[in-house]
């Protein structure tokens, strides 16, 4: 399916506008299953437009791109796995260190408050 949205009149692009049957090939459902859903479950399909005098609904793409892109997930961080078994001796030094550093900053702070 490609289109073709060159307007060779004005030169300028146009947005493509799909019908039933090119909505139903970009959300993988049946023409019929689209128009079904128009009436019964309007929030699963992209907002349309009906042109006075035609009787078949019209999407534009950029607008049906839009809706779908609403329904994207962003992709989980990668988890960090903890290393199992005892810490090594740079970990157990690092945590000393840490606690001591506060231990010191407690202490500072308990002494010029008095």
């Amino acid at each position: 399916m490609e289109f073709q949205n060159f307007d060779a009149v004005t030169g300028s692009y146009l947005p493509p506008v799909l019908g039933v049957t090119e909505l139903s090939v970009l959300l993988h459902k049946s023409p019929g299953v689209i128009l079904a859903d128009r009436v019964r479950a309007p929030h699963r399909l992209p907002p349309c437009c009906t042109p006075p005098g035609t009787r078949q609904p019209l999407w534009i793409l950029q607008d049906v791109l839009d809706w779908l892109r609403q329904f994207q997930k962003q992709p989980a961080p990668a988890p960090v796995k903890k290393r199992q078994g005892r810490p090594t001796k740079r970990e157990q030094l690092e945590r000393q260190q840490a606690k001591e550093a506060a231990a010191a900053q407690q202490a500072q702070g308990k002494g010029g408050a008095a």
